[in-house]
């Protein structure tokens, strides 16, 4: 039992396959926010489960410039999720 455990806002993980994943989260009405750091060479996508917690799911940002370009990404039909304050 862990005493004074505080509960995370956010899980983050490094994948690969950044099309793939968002062409699911299209199919399956999963809206999404992204965000690319080119300092760090990722390209961010964040969506929330059912409990409000953020996951942030890093991507090569190399996999935009594969797909054509960010604004490529959205146009391909993205569903923007609004910004939580």
């Amino acid at each position: 039992h862990l005493s004074n455990a505080g509960s995370s806002d956010h899980l983050s993980f490094r994948l690969t396959g950044l099309v793939e994943f968002c062409n699911v989260f299209k199919s399956e009405g999963i809206a999404w926010r992204e965000h690319s750091d080119p300092d760090l060479g990722i390209h961010q996508v964040i969506i929330q489960d059912p409990s409000g917690v953020n996951i942030e799911l890093n991507f090569p940002i190399a996999e935009i410039a594969a797909f054509g370009s960010y604004v490529s990404l959205k146009a391909a039909g993205s569903k923007r999720m609004p910004l939580s304050p």
